[in-house]
């Protein structure tokens, strides 16, 4: 059932069953279940759960705009803008046209003054502290309480014989420059340009010859990019700008024009679950602050309010919970804790939705292409680090026996595969 390559004492496991007409669940199997080990991102459920227990599973984030007074229907507002964020991470430029609507009913079709962005609701430290600000990767995007496309853009290399390469949504802010290089494989390169806007750099390499591909890469100065992308969005709505686009908090007893909100929070955890989006997990650890702090959120308090939420659901006992997201090395659970904490969990009023944003089997998620022998009877959370793997979760197998199980891995880089495999094997024999 193991990897020949992978010793039974790199392994915390512990296997709960509950058999089909029973009342109870009952451990089966564990090894190692008492030992901490690095659970990467497994660490969202823990997340996830106190996320829930403390702002509601209908929880939703506002970002909103307001002007210096009631606009006129003459045409032209001769004063400033203001977009206030308090860390949606899922707002994206659909959602920014509804602000931009919000202008046009008013007849607006020239703006006078500037643009204010107000993104204070957090501090400044946009990257854990365990983060490479030199990793250009979209999983490593800044947080910052107005965001936009993930504070990400996706480069689209479109033609290779022609070298075509777009960003997407289009943005003046990026500059795509585009080569062939065939080869090698194609490569993308994000750097800042001298004052204002980011290069983007691509070559495109054979694997990018047949078809289109697309890398989606972190933006560098998030508070440029929202403001371009949303003059970018006036001008395509036929409303004339030239002001400037400015940093500054937004004043007392202005005008509200418009407002558009989050997803409910189930929904919002379903894709950081799913998906194990670090952006959704980061950016909510600083809201849940704000909530409780006000202006100037950190992660710190944010990550102290999750921790004492989900100690609540479970008494953890032997842990180290430092990073919301699991994409680093400082947080500690045991296989035990983890699988009695899946149990307790049971009894909160958001279990359902709760459960809902585990990957499935075979069906989707981080889980689509896995233990496929056994298609959608696994609900569980991945974990994936160098010489890191893990997966904890629930499944049912056709008989009515119900299992809860954590597994966690820690070995050198390269064994994380060999594992991933040894765990999906066991649950695919045991169901």
């Amino acid at each position: 059932m193991l990897s020949k390559k992978i010793n039974p004492s790199q392994f915390g496991i512990s296997l709960y069953k509950k058999s089909k007409g029973s009342a109870d669940f009952k451990k089966v199997f564990e090894n190692n279940s008492k030992k901490p080990f690095i659970p990467a991102s497994v660490t969202k459920a823990v997340t996830g759960a106190g996320l829930m227990e403390t702002l509601g599973a209908q929880h939703r984030i506002s970002t909103m705009i307001y002007s210096d007074g009631k606009p006129s229907s003459g045409g032209v507002y001769r004063g400033n803008l203001y977009i206030k964020g308090f860390g949606d991470p899922t707002l994206v430029s659909e959602k920014l046209w509804v602000l931009v609507n919000e202008i046009r009913k008013w007849g607006i079709k020239e703006i006078t003054g500037d643009i204010w962005l107000d993104d204070y609701a957090f501090d400044d430290k946009t990257l854990v502290a365990s983060r490479s600000k030199w990793n250009q990767r979209a999983y490593n995007a800044p947080i910052t309480a107005l965001a936009l496309n993930w504070n990400a853009v996706r480069v689209r290399l479109v033609d290779a014989d022609t070298a075509l390469a777009v960003a997407d949504p289009f943005n003046p802010y990026f500059d795509v420059k585009a080569r062939k290089n065939f080869r090698k494989a194609s490569q993308v390169e994000m750097r800042s340009k001298k004052g204002f806007g980011e290069k983007i750099k691509v070559s495109f390499g054979k694997d990018a010859v047949k078809e289109e591909k697309s890398f989606y890469r972190r933006v560098f100065n998030p508070r440029d990019y929202f403001g371009a992308q949303f003059k970018q969005l006036l001008s395509e709505a036929g409303i004339s700008f030239k002001g400037k686009v400015v940093r500054g908090k937004t004043p007392e007893n202005l005008f509200l024009v418009g407002e558009v909100k989050s997803r409910p929070l189930s929904n919002m955890l379903n894709l950081m679950m799913k998906f194990s989006n670090n952006f959704i997990a980061d950016s909510l650890t600083k809201h849940l602050a704000y909530t409780q702090d006000g202006e100037g959120a950190s992660f710190a308090s944010g990550i102290k309010s999750i921790r004492d939420s989900f100690t609540k659901i479970h008494p953890f006992k032997n842990f180290v919970y430092g990073n919301a997201s699991g994409l680093g090395r400082e947080n500690k659970f045991t296989a035990d804790d983890f699988s009695q904490f899946l149990l307790s969990i049971r009894d909160k009023q958001f279990y359902p939705e709760f459960l809902s944003s585990f990957p499935v089997s075979c069906i989707d998620g981080t889980l689509k292409k896995r233990i496929c022998k056994k298609p959608g009877l696994v609900r569980a959370k991945t974990g994936l680090l160098a010489g890191v793997s893990s997966l904890a979760g629930y499944a049912k197998n056709e008989q009515g026996d119900e299992y809860v199980f954590s597994f966690f891995f820690n070995a050198r880089n390269g064994l994380q595969f060999d594992a991933r495999d040894s765990i999906d094997n066991f649950l695919e024999r045991l169901l």
